[in-house]
């Protein structure tokens, strides 16, 4: 009988684990909040994989047609 009751505390420890990851998969907020700050990140490493490839290209004319003449960064 005491192997029954070492499975009952091995399930109740498995399923509050389990609890633990599903709650630490969950995304805060509204879709719409999250759909705008994933939208937002993009919009930021698109800039970035941009103004990576003007500079690693040695060519002004990019400057120009990819609009980094008001560049900051």
């Amino acid at each position: 009988m005491a192997r029954g009751n070492q499975r009952e505390l091995a399930r109740q420890k498995n399923l509050k684990k389990q609890q633990e990851a599903a709650k630490s998969k969950r995304k805060e907020g509204s879709a719409a909040k999250r759909m705008e700050s994933d939208a937002e990140k993009m919009r930021q490493k698109q800039a970035a994989g941009m103004w990576i490839s003007y500079v690693l290209s040695d060519d002004d004319s990019s400057l120009e047609k990819n609009n980094f003449t008001n560049c900051t960064s």
